[in-house]
């Protein structure tokens, strides 16, 4: 793994191999940006970076110094997460957030001299999640970092550290990838058609972890199932909008699902009021599509889309995923029911 492999954060990866060529990291990093775009990789990078014992062999290469050459034993060591010198804190697979005895063990890890490299380096994954007691325990790492350990928090809610955790980090800020980069990478990566493809970048969100663990066939499912909400929400009694918020909050992930593939069903039908069809992402729908358009007007749907905007806060925050729905669909309702008099003729 290496920074070559990391796309679209070009800014993120220029300030991290400048620091590494000038030899002035700081101990200390926040990768802060949204989930899936490249963080966790890129702190991977910077681990084989440091613990590397070969360094570079392309003579042309820009990044001369201090640069993991990506396939000897220690680079495929850190990219397993097995290298002795990589600590890596995170929540546990039956746990909600890290907790102090983890801290204390990383703490107790970081103290040790390096075993083989000339750093240690100590990734903490969804550093947001470290609980109070935690946090105030990590915050005495930071304090007195050992000297030969590098420190990299990820988080894609840095405003949930402590403020005294984040003013000891040096920010490194990671942006959403666009459209083109995932569907590239899904085309020439994992083999999917363009259509697929282009329809899991564009509910992402610009994040690649997302596209990868959507499945085209249950993408599909969740879009056709947004499309046939959005075409009946107006009409359905208000009990059986209910009954469907309180069925799609008990799957995990499903609230954000619904939001994420109506976001996108909602632009298609931008653009089909607008008369593009040659925009649309959902193109194998683009009949169904039409006649929905036909039924709203664009006021309606930009309506629609900041009650999208306020469910996705609500969710992002943390809000009840019940409750949140049935708000959201009550206002979908209302609003998918203005119809033909400012509607596209």
């Amino acid at each position: 793994m290496g920074f070559q492999e990391i796309l679209g954060q070009e800014d993120a990866v220029l300030v991290l191999s400048r620091s590494l060529e000038n030899d002035r990291l700081a101990h200390a990093y926040v990768f802060s940006g949204p989930e899936g775009v490249g963080k966790a990789l890129t702190a991977l990078a910077l681990a084989g970076a440091l613990l590397c014992p070969m360094g570079p062999t392309d003579s042309e290469s820009p990044r001369r110094a201090n640069l993991g050459c990506g396939v000897c034993p220690t680079c495929r060591r850190v990219a397993s997460r097995s290298h002795p010198d990589l600590i890596i804190l995170e929540v546990l697979p039956d746990k909600k957030e890290i907790s102090i005895d983890q801290v204390r063990d990383a703490q107790s890890a970081v103290s040790l001299c390096a075993y083989e490299g000339r750093k240690k380096v100590l990734i903490v994954n969804a550093a947001d999640r470290l609980n109070a007691s935690a946090a105030n325990a990590f915050l005495k790492t930071l304090e007195e970092p050992p000297e030969d350990t590098i420190i990299v928090l990820i988080s894609s809610q840095p405003h949930l550290l402590l403020p005294t955790i984040r003013s000891r980090c040096q920010e490194v800020r990671f942006r959403s990838l666009s459209d083109e980069i995932v569907a590239r990478f899904l085309v020439e990566r994992k083999g999917l058609d363009r259509a697929r493809a282009a329809m899991l970048a564009s509910v992402s969100a610009g994040s690649l972890g997302k596209a990868l663990a959507g499945e085209p066939g249950e993408a599909a499912a969740r879009r056709d199932s947004a499309i046939d909400i959005l075409a009946r929400v107006a009409v359905e009694p208000l009990e059986e909008r209910a009954a469907l918020a309180e069925s799609l909050a008990k799957g995990e992930g499903e609230a954000e699902a619904l939001i994420e593939w109506t976001d996108l069903v909602v632009r298609d039908l931008l653009m089909a009021s607008a008369g593009r069809a040659d925009r649309l992402v959902n193109v194998d729908r683009a009949e169904d599509l039409g006649r929905i358009a036909e039924r709203i007007s664009t006021s309606a749907l930009l309506d629609l889309a900041e009650e999208i905007g306020r469910a996705r806060a609500a969710l992002r925050w943390r809000g009840n995923p019940r409750l949140v729905l049935d708000v959201f669909l009550q206002s979908a309702a209302a609003i998918m029911a203005v119809r033909t008099e400012a509607a596209r003729p």
